[in-house]
Parts: C-alpha cells; sequence; structure tokens
C-alpha cells in the first residue's frame, strides 16, 4: 500500500514517496508530499514517517539529497537501512557513490546531457540553427546497498 510523509515547505520543493507492503502498488495508488530538495528536507520527511504507527518498506526520494537524509533520519532511529526499509533516490549524485551511503540511484546520465547541452549551443552559435530540438535521454536504476526485497509477506497488484 502507498502512503505519504512529508513535510511542507516554503521555496524549491520536491517529493518523497513511501511504499508499504511489498513495494508495489496497492489500492489508491501513490500519495506524493512535498519536502525540501536537500538533506535537511529528506530528514524533516523521514522523521515524520517515524513518528507514524508503521514504517512502509520502501522510500523514494525526488533526488540523492532528499534519500540521503532520509537514510541519515533512518539510521539515527537504529532503523535497519535495507532490512527494514529500502531507500532510493534520483541523480546519481556524487554522495551516493559514497561507500557510507551506498545509495541506490536512477542515474540521469549527466555526462550525456551535459554533451547534448553542448552540441546544441556549438549548432545554434555556429550554424544558425534556430528550430528547436528535443533530446529524450533513457533514465537508468542504479542498484546499490540501500534496497533489497521487502521483508515478509508481499502481494502483487
Amino acid at each position: 500500500m502507498f502512503g505519504s510523509f512529508g513535510m511542507g515547505c516554503r521555496g524549491c520543493q520536491g517529493s518523497v514517496q513511501e511504499v508499504r507492503g511489498g513495494h508495489s502498488r496497492g489500492d489508491g495508488g501513490p500519495e506524493w508530499r512535498k519536502c525540501r530538495l536537500e538533506l535537511p528536507g529528506g530528514e524533516r520527511a523521514a522523521r515524520h514517517l517515524l513518528g507514524g504507527t508503521e514504517l512502509p518498506t520502501a522510500v523514494v526520494a525526488f533526488n540523492d539529497q532528499s534519500a540521503i537524509g532520509v537514510l541519515a533520519a533512518l539510521g539515527r532511529a537504529g532503523v535497519a537501512v535495507p532490512g527494514e526499509v529500502s531507500v532510493v533516490g534520483y541523480d546519481d549524485d556524487t554522495l551516493s557513490r559514497l561507500s557510507c551511503f551506498n545509495l541506490t540511484t536512477v542515474s540521469q546520465s549527466a555526462q550525456e546531457q551535459a554533451r547534448h547541452a553542448v552540441t546544441a549551443a556549438v549548432e545554434r552559435l555556429d550554424q544558425d540553427r534556430t528550430e528547436l530540438r528535443e533530446v529524450v535521454l533513457t533514465p537508468r536504476l542504479v542498484v546499490r546497498g540501500t534496497t533489497a526485497e521487502p521483508a515478509g509477506p508481499t502481494f502483487e497488484s
């Protein structure tokens, strides 16, 4: 079952989602809450989660910074990641690769994004290209040490 947690805040906002049960959609679909796109926002969201009646099986954060904040709060509370709760970020930030976090994340292929951006700028400046171009890059799941099969019974949607 999906649930939601997080803290509303002003300014730049993102989302953190909690997943209950077997890491799959149950009834009702996902619910989202807003949190800051940084470590403190992820920590606040996780503290809210820890104040609930039961832990989710997984947390999916808007970006790696928020996910690292979730990891910090869960670790301080003695919650085993990934034993009790799996955590996933998005960005494949340099911090996510550090052994102390070893965060499962979704890579946006920053190098390929940069290559396309430079190519577009050069074409615009040197070749007077004015037409719009859309480039869609496929994100890639990078499985590291913060995800595992959920403990206990699971269900299929």
